[in-house]
């Protein structure tokens, strides 16, 4: 089981843990997570207004995933927020990458992987925050790209690194790359 309190560290079954550190991106195993329930909606929600939120959910997340096919060793895709917050504090991953999350799945899993040395935090290094089923819009260059800017910004990302940062482009696409390089 994994746990954590604050300032004492993370376990494993009363082992410590600690994140990998990895701070390269092409040896980085990363993860992907997202409601694939969420994404098969578009099939059949008739509402304009949910299928064009839908569809800007759908080109984010598939943008990112070929993003992260093509930079890192390897990708990965668990189904549990949770376990895979869990899974990088114990440097069983390197990045995690999460759309649409909601609080219950960031908690207690957020401690962990602090505990364990990583860092968790949105896209602009804040504490995360669970999206909504609306986007506001940010500090979008365009007012086309605002929406799925937006929807990118209330995706979390998670890196086991300080040195790594994550940015939206003017394409809405969630890259995760090192400092310096």
């Amino acid at each position: 089981m994994f746990s954590a309190e604050r300032g004492k560290g993370a376990h494993l079954n009363g082992v410590p843990v600690k994140s990998s550190g990895c701070t390269d991106i092409g040896a980085a195993l990363a993860c992907v997570s997202f409601g694939v329930s969420t994404l098969r909606q578009l099939e059949v929600t008739t509402d304009e207004t949910r299928r064009a939120y839908l569809k800007r959910f759908q080109e984010c997340v598939l943008s990112n995933v070929g993003y992260l096919t093509l930079n890192c060793l390897d990708i990965r895709h668990i189904g549990s927020t949770a376990m895979e917050l869990c899974y990088l504090a114990a440097g069983r991953l390197d990045c995690l990458v999460t759309f649409g999350p909601k609080e219950w799945d960031l908690a207690a899993g957020c401690l962990i992987l602090e505990e364990a040395g990583a860092v968790c935090s949105d896209l602009r290094g804040n504490q995360p925050v669970s999206s909504s089923s609306t986007c506001s819009n940010s500090s979008s260059s365009s007012s086309s790209s605002s929406t799925c800017s937006s929807t990118c910004s209330n995706s979390n990302r998670m890196c086991s690194s300080s040195n790594r940062t994550c940015s939206s482009s003017s394409r809405s696409s969630l890259t995760c790359q090192v400092k310096g390089y």
